[in-house]
C-alpha cells in the first residue's frame, strides 16, 4: 500500500463520478499530501476535489454521498477517501452547499493537482484568515472534542474521520487510550492544535500567485467576470 495504490483509489473515484455526474463535472483534484506531497500510507487521507457545474440541482448531496459511499465500501484503503464538492457560486462564497471548507479550498488553489476536466479554479477567492480559524475550531470541536457544531453539515459523512466520542478529552489525558485508537486518531488529535495556533497566528499571507484569466472553464456554468490572483498560503496542511 502507498501512493500508487492510494493514486489508484483516486482514479476509481474519480471515473465514478465522472459517470454520474457527466457533463457537469468540471474538474476534479488530487487534494492534500496525494497533490503537495508527504502521502503516508498508515495515517493520510485519500482527498479528492470536485467542481460541479452551477445551478446546484436537487439531489446533488444524495448523488454525490452515494458514490462516496460505493467507493468506501471497496475496501480499507477506499474508507480513507474524503470528498469535498462545491460549484463555482458556493465556492466564492455566494449560496450555501457543497463541501469544501475553508482550508481544503486554499489547498485546492494552491496545490491542487487536476485529475479530470479543465482546471476551474481561475475566479475562485482565497479563505480569509478569519474564515480559517473558525473552520478550523468548528473541526476541533466536532471531530476531536466530540462537540457537535450547531450547523454540521449532512455531507460530513464524505470524509474519512468520525467525530469524537465523548471521551475525547480522556484521550488527552491517558496515553495509552489514545495509542489504542490507532495511529491515525493519535496524529490528528497531537498536530491538529499545532495547526490550528499557526493558521491562528499567521493566516495566509500574501504572495503573488500564478496568473488568473477571466477566460476559465467555469465561465460556461455561471457567465464569467472579474478575476483575483491566488496566493500562497503558509499553512501546513494536516491530511
Amino acid at each position: 500500500m502507498g501512493v500508487v495504490d492510494a493514486d489508484r483509489v483516486l482514479a476509481e473515484a474519480t471515473e465514478a463520478y465522472s459517470v454520474a455526474l457527466g457533463d457537469r463535472l468540471v474538474a476534479a483534484y488530487a487534494l492534500g499530501s496525494l497533490a503537495h506531497g508527504g502521502f503516508s500510507e498508515l495515517v493520510s487521507d485519500i482527498d479528492l476535489g470536485l467542481i460541479v457545474c452551477d445551478p446546484l440541482e436537487p439531489g446533488d448531496d444524495e448523488r454525490i454521498q452515494a458514490v462516496a459511499d460505493a467507493e468506501k465500501g471497496k475496501g480499507s484503503l477506499h474508507e480513507r477517501l474524503s470528498v469535498f464538492w462545491g460549484t463555482p457560486t458556493t465556492l466564492r462564497g455566494e449560496r450555501e452547499g457543497g463541501r469544501f471548507p475553508p482550508l481544503d479550498r486554499l489547498d485546492l488553489l494552491e496545490n491542487g493537482r487536476l485529475l479530470l476536466g479543465t482546471d476551474a479554479r481561475a475566479r475562485l477567492p482565497r479563505p480569509t484568515t478569519r474564515e480559517l480559524a473558525i473552520s478550523g475550531a468548528a473541526f476541533a470541536l466536532e471531530f476531536l472534542a466530540g462537540v457537535e457544531a450547531a450547523t454540521a453539515q449532512q455531507t460530513s459523512r464524505l470524509g474519512s474521520l468520525r467525530p469524537a466520542r465523548e471521551d475525547a478529552i480522556e484521550e488527552i489525558r491517558n496515553p495509552g487510550l489514545l495509542v489504542s485508537r490507532g495511529v491515525r486518531r493519535l496524529t490528528k488529535l497531537a498536530l491538529f492544535p499545532v495547526r490550528f495556533l499557526f493558521t491562528a497566528a499567521t493566516g495566509p499571507p500574501a504572495r503573488p500567485g500564478r496568473a488568473r484569466v477571466a477566460n476559465s472553464p467555469t465561465a460556461r456554468c455561471d457567465g464569467g467576470g472579474a478575476v483575483a490572483g491566488a496566493d500562497r498560503a503558509a499553512v501546513p496542511a494536516l491530511h
